[in-house]
């Protein structure tokens, strides 16, 4: 969990958390270091609004496989998804299915938020986020124009039939989210 002090933000590894970080600390909004994000909230005192961030199930099982591959930093908070076949995508999403149905699911609902952002919907969710506590808009064209950050330049495929089954393990995920 990282306090910026006006909010505090963790997420699932994943979930576009160095994005949300350099965008924070280039509109003014503080610093924070990811390695404090995958941190679920513990906060017992009085709190500020808490902020989060999702990601479409198959995109997000799919850059997990990448990070573990390639044993990604955030490798040591995906817990048992460091234990899954490896040999390729649809092996991984496989024993994912067989091993822990709808865990990601419940990955995502440790980090119960006020407000929850969606990877696919920055930056503008994150702009309009940032508006509304008041942030300079002096940088929000370098935010607007921040890259994707971590992304494997390796695509994968995923079997339809998976992301079928992927849609009915998760389907928390997808219907909290509006995912189809």
């Amino acid at each position: 969990m990282i306090d910026y002090g006006s909010f505090l933000f963790a997420c699932p590894p994943r979930t576009g958390t160095t994005w949300f970080v350099k965008a924070c600390q280039l509109v003014g909004l503080g610093v924070g270091f990811t390695d404090k994000a995958h941190t679920p909230f513990c906060c017992k005192k009085d709190c500020n609004i808490k902020i989060s961030l999702v990601r479409h199930p198959c995109n997000w099982i799919t850059s997990c496989y990448s990070a573990v591959v390639n044993k990604d930093p955030c490798y040591l908070f995906l817990g048992p998804f460091t234990c899954l076949d490896t040999t390729s995508l649809n092996s991984f999403v496989r024993d994912y299915l067989n091993k822990f149905p709808g865990y990601i699911s419940i990955l995502f609902s440790k980090y119960k938020a006020d407000t929850y952002m969606r990877l696919e919907d920055m930056p503008w969710a994150f702009i309009e986020f940032a508006e509304s506590l008041g942030s300079g808009l002096y940088n929000i064209d370098l935010c607007r124009n921040l890259k994707k950050q971590n992304v494997t330049e390796t695509l994968y495929f995923m079997k339809p039939e998976y992301r079928d089954k992927l849609r009915e393990s998760d389907r928390l995920l997808y219907d909290t989210y509006d995912y189809y």
